[in-house]
């Protein structure tokens, strides 16, 4: 949207279209970029529209007013990939894109044009992987984020002032896959690309290993005895010769065929997708991230998939049900595990790793609530153990989180840092409800004491 509301979109169709504050389309055509149109913003003036492309190495800029094109930034020298995502600076003066563009290093920088994109570019190193939103800030700073993923800031001289990287594994190419035991509940995987940094954990036993010795008994995914090709990294895998059917821009990532060859999952940017031997499918399930690896427990009943948001789940073959989830720190040390209900076990340290996200309406943000809120009812060691051998009618009943979330407390008075010196201090402080429950009692704690 632009200051007067109006709205410029890009589609998968290679068109680009403008619409007025009725949402009445106005002006419809292709950009000469590139065929894929990803990401377009107004200038600050709303007179310039920037368009990057996710099959080309141009940017276009176009007329706020009827989609015609005004001219291209000078982008030679950059000879691979995509500078996809595109931002102007606040005062328009400036012009950002980034993309899956990389230098000789590896690395993937911001670029930067002068005069509204009409003049010459800097190159910011900003991360290691794709650009995928960049945003401007106030004074020339921009905000940039990573698949990573990566967040980070610079300022108007190009200083990379604050970045955040993952706190996640990188599954991706991990060369020999995930290795399962027979009941799916020893799983080895990589906490880093190319399988370096190796780990093993038990789901039994609970216990985390950077290392581990070779086991005979894990075994790597079965990617043979059906004639399944074109699965990696494509977007047409096939069996038998014959294309299997995923959505647009659907691309397959990782494959597993069952030890008995009757079944075989297809681990793709968006689902788990698994089919009879003749091609039919069975069943999808939507996924948290790209499926990088995917394997199926020689018993047959479970599937294992590593995924891009750096969480290990385990499925049931039967109807696809999620009974495990797992998150290892790339710290190699804190983990959790956890049911869908909400049961959960895990490492010193590591409660804090997820939590209740409760929405709070259209008007107010919402709250997050860390897992260890609630040890005393969700820390079940016990049942997250036998989830793997429980038979299919014998689920744990979930509990409804928003009857037991605390209240919010905030403390108004004295603010943070603040000295004093006298023995009675006023406390001011703001409580307010999150769940329906009635607040029945307000204890005041200083350094763990009443």
């Amino acid at each position: 949207f632009d200051s007067q509301g109006r709205l410029v979109t890009s589609c998968d169709d290679g068109y680009i279209r403008l619409y007025n504050q009725q949402f009445e389309l106005l002006k419809k055509r292709k950009a000469s970029g590139g065929n894929r149109p990803y990401t377009v913003r107004f200038s600050s003036s709303g007179d310039k529209i920037a368009v990057g492309f996710a099959d080309s190495t141009q940017v276009n800029v176009l007329s706020g007013k009827d989609l015609s094109a005004l001219y291209n930034p000078d982008t030679r020298g950059v000879d691979n990939g995509n500078l996809l995502s595109v931002a102007w600076s606040k005062d328009g003066r400036w012009l950002y894109a980034g993309g899956n563009y990389h230098d000789s290093t590896g690395i993937s920088p911001i670029l930067r044009w002068g005069k509204a994109g009409q003049g010459s570019y800097d190159a910011w190193l900003a991360a290691d992987d794709t650009i995928m939103d960049i945003q401007a800030l106030r004074e020339g700073s921009i905000i940039f984020g990573s698949a990573d993923p990566t967040i980070g800031l610079f300022n108007a001289n190009g200083q990379l002032t604050l970045s955040h990287d993952a706190e996640i594994a990188d599954f991706r190419e991990s060369l020999v896959g995930l290795l399962l035991s027979k009941d799916g509940s020893q799983v080895k995987f990589a906490y880093e690309v190319w399988g370096k940094r190796p780990a093993g954990f038990s789901v039994n036993d609970r216990i985390l290993t950077l290392y581990p010795r070779p086991d005979s008994n894990l075994i790597i995914p079965y990617t043979e005895g059906l004639n399944v090709t074109d699965w990696r990294h494509q977007y047409q895998p096939k069996l038998n010769g014959k294309a299997l059917t995923l959505k647009e821009h659907e691309m397959a990532r990782s494959l597993a065929i069952a030890p008995d060859g009757q079944h075989f999952i297809l681990g793709t940017d968006w689902y788990l997708r698994f089919f009879d031997k003749n091609g039919k499918q069975q069943w999808r399930v939507s996924v948290p991230g790209v499926a990088w690896e995917v394997n199926i427990a020689k018993n047959g009943k479970v599937a294992v998939a590593a995924f891009g948001d750096g969480t290990l789940r385990w499925y049931r073959l039967d109807d696809a049900k999620e009974l495990l989830a797992f998150f290892p720190h790339n710290d190699g040390k804190r983990w959790i595990l956890w049911t869908p209900e909400g049961y959960y076990a895990a490492s010193s340290g590591a409660e804090s790793l997820i939590g209740w996200h409760i929405n709070q309406g259209p008007e107010r943000a919402a709250e997050f609530f860390p897992t260890a809120r609630f040890r005393e009812r969700y820390y079940r060691p016990d049942v997250v153990a036998q989830v793997l051998g429980r038979h299919s009618n014998e689920e744990p009943k979930q509990q409804a989180i928003q009857k037991i979330v605390p209240p919010v407390v905030t403390l108004l008075s004295p603010e943070d840092k603040a000295s004093f010196s006298n023995s009675n201090i006023e406390i001011r402080y703001r409580i307010r409800r999150v769940s329906k429950e009635p607040i029945t009692a307000l204890k005041i704690l200083l350094d763990g004491r009443p």
